[in-house]
């Protein structure tokens, strides 16, 4: 039996129909039944749910007890219906609306599964190890260019100082040469 006093799972085995594209797992934690990868009927908490087109929803939801299903409150599925009490112990009259269900489960399209992800191993690897060298590399490069441009600062900086100090070098060197002229001037005049 689902969780509870809710629908037998015998009871949903012995309904539903016997068809080669009908596919049984596992929704919500409860049997349901697939046919091209689209759910049809199913068993939810203590309800069994329909997948209908529309004017068939409108018939059943005119039944007493029938809701639109909603696996949380507030937000029913789309073309889903909770099957009213009384249609589980009508076994024909819910086998038919199964019927019903497959019918229109099989005329939507096909869902597709998810292609299983091939995986060639060694080509995958080696283009790792390749992205990992590559980016090394670049890593690498990079920081020898950093270094590169440290090297280049750290010369013109050299550079500027060294001929910072020659400039203030000379000009010393200059005012010196200009005052010796100046004492030799004065000294000459007093003569």
């Amino acid at each position: 039996m689902a969780q509870g006093s809710g629908v037998p799972v015998d009871l949903f085995d012995a309904v539903l129909p016997v068809a080669p594209d009908i596919e049984r797992r596992q929704m919500f934690g409860f049997p349901a039944a697939f046919a091209g990868g689209n759910v049809f009927a199913a068993l939810f908490e203590e309800n069994m749910m329909l997948r209908l087109p529309d004017l068939d929803r409108a018939r059943i939801m005119r039944m007493e007890g029938a809701q639109p299903f909603a696996p949380i409150d507030g937000r029913p599925m789309r073309e889903y219906v909770r099957v009213p009490r009384h249609l589980l112990a009508e076994r024909s009259a819910l086998r038919s609306w199964l019927e019903t269900s497959l019918a229109y489960a099989r005329s939507l399209p096909p869902k597709k599964k998810p292609a299983a992800k091939k995986k060639p191993a060694a080509k995958k690897k080696a283009a790792t190890k390749k992205k990992a060298a590559t980016k090394k590399a670049a890593k690498k490069k990079a920081g020898k260019k950093k270094v590169a441009k440290k090297k280049v600062a750290k010369k013109r900086a050299t550079k500027k100082k060294v001929a910072k100090k020659r400039a203030t070098k000379k000009k010393a060197g200059k005012k010196k040469v200009a005052k010796k002229q100046a004492v030799r001037k004065r000294a000459a005049r007093k003569r």
